[in-house]
């Protein structure tokens, strides 16, 4: 039995063509070889990567080899899917395959495995994820691990793109929570009462919340991961596309509500889509929640690279 305290009932919502519940939590198992490669690794993978294919010192300071360094240190982010097992072959062999047709450099034995040893590490081994889906997306700073984010603050005040982004009803949070089990000391240790949303007691178990990302339900057959914190925003997309069985791709977006102006598609995997980027129009937020000093998010108007007229 769960039992939910402090949220809305429950009810349902589509997110890319699929119904899920509401303020209900969720345990998924997702396959560890798909788990994203963290960011930190992948950026170690790189810097070993870099001087082998450049053949000179990655850390020059001439403003030439620096520009070359940072074009190749994106190729690299950009065309290799940082996963560890991807079309039935392993990160290091698809690296290997990569650096030898791209940049005609083979890549020997031992660095090989320096990089399946950079990139591995620190890959959680953990991959049973318990989260909710909810239309509650504002709560005091830090309570999804999120104590450094622009969209709350400690005494449970969000600000204007919250409170935008709730009014607007396409958005949602998918929140993430850990058990900590039971306790009577965590209740007053961490303030649980009947007010507070980041928590669910099941069997007496109690589940913190420790991550959050926000979706945004652009059409029923879309849906938009953006802004992780806790987990990095690869994994939580992955965990959601794996739950929904959906395809994922990223996409730029023209928003100052996305961090790094970036966000994870989510689409029927049966669909075609050459979506690349998405832009706001003028006027694109519903409700009454506006003004210039509110982030920017709403309509997405997609750019299609097999349309002429864009």
């Amino acid at each position: 039995m769960t039992t939910t305290v402090g949220v809305q009932p429950d009810v349902t919502r589509v997110i890319a063509g699929k119904e899920v519940p509401l303020n209900k939590l969720l345990s998924f198992s997702v396959k560890r070889d798909e788990i994203p490669i963290p960011e930190e690794n992948r950026m170690d993978v790189t810097s070993l990567l870099i001087p082998l294919i450049r053949g000179s010192p990655r850390d020059r300071f001439d403003c030439e080899t620096f520009a070359q360094n940072q074009k190749l240190y994106a190729d690299l982010l950009k065309d290799i899917e940082w996963k560890w097992i991807f079309d039935g072959k392993k990160l290091p062999k698809r690296i290997e395959k990569y650096v030898k047709e791209k940049y005609r450099v083979t890549l020997s034995p031992e660095t090989l495995t320096r990089v399946g040893d950079l990139a591995s590490k620190n890959i959680p081994t953990t991959t049973e994820y318990n989260f909710d889906f909810s239309t509650t997306m504002h709560w005091r700073g830090g309570d999804f691990g999120d104590p450094e984010s622009c969209f709350q603050n400690s005494e449970g005040k969000s600000f204007g793109s919250v409170a935008q982004m709730e009014e607007d009803g396409r958005f949602l949070a998918v929140r993430f929570y850990k058990n900590f089990g039971l306790s009577d000391e965590l209740e007053s240790k961490y303030g649980i009462n009947k007010s507070t949303t980041n928590h669910h007691i099941v069997n007496d178990d109690i589940y913190l919340g420790n991550a959050r990302a926000w979706i945004h339900t652009g059409s029923t057959e879309k849906a938009f991961v953006f802004n992780g914190y806790g987990y990095q925003t690869p994994l939580v997309a992955e965990i959601t596309a794996q739950y929904l069985a959906r395809a994922k791709k990223t996409v730029e977006v023209y928003s100052g509500v996305c961090n790094n102006y970036s966000a994870y598609m989510l689409t029927d995997p049966s669909i075609k889509n050459n979506i690349t980027s998405c832009t706001i129009p003028e006027g694109g937020w519903r409700g009454k929640a506006n003004g210039p000093q509110v982030l920017q998010f709403g309509d997405l108007e997609e750019y299609d690279p097999d349309e002429d007229d864009y």
